[in-house]
Formats: structure tokens, C-alpha cells, sequence
């Protein structure tokens, strides 16, 4: 919190985007989650996920919120905070899904969680590979995506760090667009059991989580458990291929 402290010029202000965060982390309605932030309550507007994209998601996405996710609310929902540390990796998030999936235990009323983002846009796949991670490891635990469309806040935050991407947009190759990803409380569970051993507190992941991160994604885990709070000032240097856009966050 060492922004609180020692602010700089308008840091105070409401349109600031890392004193909302930060005020919303103080005063509990945003809690440090690993490499995000999770909403305590959130809602899944279904014209938004159903209506916006095809008649197969609305077909396919209707049973779905019915029987496996049963409702459109109560659901965390994650949201990036301004500074991203050393997390941002494939380990990092897996750290992340695991501690939800321990609030999910403690919150039995939560139905799973939800983050809605252009970069579960499943274009990234050809455009930046290197974030696929970001929606490959829930969709293989049972997550869903859904297509909602494009905006000018999408288009400029996907384009904003990235050269290549910015040349695909403007060539006509490639359009940012927003994909809500729901993942249900018990698929969500069943993940966290087989890839984190167990739902435990954040302590007893240290040796477990990497050492299954490390088997799951075919690479050694290159930094040791932080404390979650630790993501709210910064932290180093990220070793994602994109430094900028990680450093200074990608929605």
C-alpha cells in the first residue's frame, strides 16, 4: 500500500483507477486474490452473455447457468489490478483459481466466478499464444466462454502494449474482442482438488501448488509463494513476453 502513503499527484482521486482498488481492497469489497483482485458479489447480466453472441450460445449457454451453474448470481468476479507482479504467470493464475476455490468453500452461497476480458478471446490462440494460459486452464477445468462483442476500451487496452497486435487491428487482421469466461463452484472445486491437491490455506500451497503448476504447465516455477497483499505494490518485473502491458495491467 505504499501508494497510500506516499501518493502521487491525484492518486486520491476517484477516476484513478488504483485508488478505487486500493480503497475497495480497505474496505473489503475487493480482496487480494494472488495475480487479481476478486469482487465479494457480483452478477452476470444474461442478455450480456446470452443474447450478444450466437444462437448456439444462447442455446447451449441457457442450460448451462440453469443446471450447472444454477443462476446468474451470486459469482466472484476478478478484476486486474493496475499493478501486476511477478505472478502473471501460468503457476501465478493456478495460485489464483486455487485460492478462489477455497473462498468458494468458505462461501457456499457463491455459485463460481467470473472475469470478462478480451484476452479470453479465443483469437489469442494465433495473435498472442503466450496468453492462452489465461483461458486454457479454466476452460479445461469446465469453465465456459462467452462472446459478448467488441468496444473502444477493449480495442485500445488490447492494443495499447502490443506492437503486433496493434498491426493486425489496424491491418483489419485482428478485433479485440470481449468474452465473459464462468466457471461453475463445482467444476471449479473439482480442479482445484486435482491440480492443487487440496483447497487449504494459502500457506500449505507453497510446496504442493508449485510442484503441480510446475508438472501441469512443463516448466519449473521460477519464483517462491508471496503473501497475497504483496501484489498490491507491485512487486518486480514480470517475465511475461510482454512486460509493459503486464506491469501496468491488460484490462
Amino acid at each position: 500500500m505504499a501508494n497510500m502513503e506516499n501518493p502521487k499527484n491525484g492518486y486520491y482521486l476517484h477516476k484513478n483507477e488504483e485508488f478505487s482498488k486500493d480503497f475497495a481492497v480497505c474496505r473489503m469489497k475487493l480482496w487480494p486474490c494472488g495475480v487479481e483482485l476478486v469482487d465479494e458479489y457480483s452478477v452476470v447480466p444474461p442478455r450480456r452473455v446470452l443474447l450478444k453472441g450466437s444462437l448456439k450460445q444462447f442455446l447451449t449457454g441457457l442450460p448451462f447457468f440453469a443446471v450447472k451453474v444454477g443462476g446468474f448470481s451470486p459469482l466472484f468476479e476478478t478484476h486486474v489490478p493496475p499493478r501486476i507482479g511477478k505472478d502473471f504467470t501460468p503457476e501465478g493464475y493456478a495460485r489464483h483459481y486455487l485460492a478462489i476455490a477455497e473462498l468458494l468453500e468458505k462461501n457456499p452461497n457463491i455459485k463460481g466466478m467470473v472475469s470478462g476480458s478480451w484476452w479470453h478471446d479465443p483469437a489469442l490462440e494465433h495473435v498472442s499464444p503466450n496468453l492462452r494460459f489465461l483461458t486454457k486452464v479454466p476452460e479445461d477445468g469446465g469453465a465456459r466462454i462467452f462472446r459478448v462483442g467488441t468496444d473502444p476500451a477493449a480495442v485500445r487496452s488490447a492494443t495499447r502494449f502490443s506492437l503486433e497486435r496493434a498491426k493486425l487491428y489496424k491491418e483489419g487482421k485482428y478485433t479485440p474482442r470481449v468474452y465473459v469466461l464462468v466457471w461453475a463452484r463445482a467444476d471449479l472445486l473439482r480442479w482445484a482438488k486435482e491440480y492443487g491437491g487440496q483447497t487449504a490455506s494459502p500457506r500449505s500451497w507453497g510446496h504442493s501448488a508449485r510442484a503441480r503448476c510446475s508438472r501441469l504447465f512443463n516448466r519449473k516455477p521460477w519464483a517462491p509463494w508471496k503473501r497475497f497483499e504483496e501484489d498490491l505494490t507491485g512487486g518486480s518485473k514480470s517475465r511475461d513476453e510482454e512486460p509493459k502491458e503486464v506491469q501496468r495491467g491488460l484490462v
